[in-house]
């Protein structure tokens, strides 16, 4: 079993503290931990143009390797929604947002 929970992780500190109190509330969930080894990936966001859990499907299917001039992002399309009768056609992704005005100008939510 494989999970991913991106920005799940507290700072080391923090995460000391919580460990008695997640052992006592949650020791299924920490016996499992227990057994497992954890391995932190981190990526640029800006350069990948998706998220963690996108990425990381990506590089666990293989199902899409990009050129230098693209980056992950241009695969999301088909792998977001295989078309299996028109493999070849292209696939538009669009993603809508809030648009607040405010003092400064319009502000993107």
């Amino acid at each position: 079993m494989q999970i991913v929970i991106p920005g799940a992780l507290p700072p080391e500190p923090a995460a000391q503290s919580l460990m008695p109190y997640m052992a006592q509330r949650t020791p299924k969930l920490t016996r499992w931990f227990a057994g497992c080894s954890a391995h932190v990936q981190r990526i640029n966001l800006l350069e990948t143009a998706c998220t963690m859990p996108e990425y990381w499907a990506f590089t666990q299917k293989h199902a899409f390797v990009p050129t230098e001039k693209q980056n992950f992002s241009s695969g999301l399309g088909p792998f977001l929604e295989p078309n299996t009768q028109q493999p070849d056609a292209p696939v538009w992704i669009a993603e809508l947002v809030h648009v607040s005005p405010s003092r400064d100008g319009a502000a993107l939510l």
